[in-house]
């Protein structure tokens, strides 16, 4: 594959996150969590998609702390204000973003973001064999240079193999020394991922005429590093039983 397309592949599910975190921002000792949402426009309307225990942490951490603020990107949101729907089984929230330019959500490093024009939740083409995009924000890398500012790098893939496919799972098989992998700012690989649930997984189709297209068919929710493998939740689920195509 040439370099170029490569490196472009790599960056290409991060256009559509932005990390969601939360902390309080007065105090500069106090603890951030994060995890990552996947940016979608459907039907005219801005959504993001994420993951309940990412919520659900922000609502226990409210409960025992009181004083803790929710991002998305560089804006502050009320929980109230913008859930729309979640399953707990299934560990998926939807937000609901209209309200908020898209610009607000900012960029982080070289990849500016955007909302992926999602006209169909679908689970087509997802199959063993195929390959598939996917980013996020690993909290192991996250820094905090003052009370106010919190610096994310991330870790994105433009070649990994999806190793089984089933109606409510799809689980790819990382192996880094064979991926397209890009980490930002020479960050070593870890074995601790958490933060990038919430992220996307794109399927990458090529067309006979050498058109490369992009369909969002997953978010991933676990990363077992014990065995190497990247679990996601078809976004079909999200169909199917999140109030999203109602």
């Amino acid at each position: 594959m040439d370099n170029i397309l490569g490196v472009q592949l790599t960056k290409y599910s991060l256009s559509f996150t932005s990390p969601c975190y939360f902390g309080n921002p007065n105090r500069d000792d106090a603890k951030v969590n994060n995890g990552t949402v996947t940016l979608i426009k459907f039907r005219g309307e801005r959504f993001g998609l994420t993951c309940f225990h990412v919520i659900n942490e922000y609502r226990k951490r409210v409960e025992e702390e009181g004083d803790v603020s929710l991002y998305i990107g560089n804006i502050l949101v009320e929980l109230d204000e913008i859930w729309f729907d979640e399953n707990e089984g299934y560990d998926l929230c939807t937000l609901y973003l209209e309200p908020y330019a898209e610009e607000k959500f900012g960029a982080y490093g070289e990849v500016p973001t955007h909302f992926f024009e999602l006209e169909e939740f679908t689970n087509e083409g997802v199959e063993i064999g195929n390959f598939v995009l996917w980013g996020g924000y690993p909290g192991v890398w996250r820094e905090r240079p003052s009370s106010d500012n919190v610096i994310f790098d991330t870790i994105s893939s433009g070649s990994t193999l999806i190793d089984d496919a089933a109606a409510d799972i799809i689980t790819c098989r990382l192996e880094v020394d064979k991926c397209l992998i890009t980490i930002q700012n020479g960050r070593d690989m870890t074995g601790d991922l958490g933060g990038i649930s919430g992220g996307p997984l794109f399927l990458h189709k090529i067309s006979s005429a050498g058109i490369s297209s992009f369909s969002l068919v997953g978010i991933i929710y676990q990363y077992s590093p014990n065995v190497d493998v990247l679990l996601s939740r078809p976004v079909t689920l999200i169909r199917d039983n999140l109030w999203l195509n109602g």
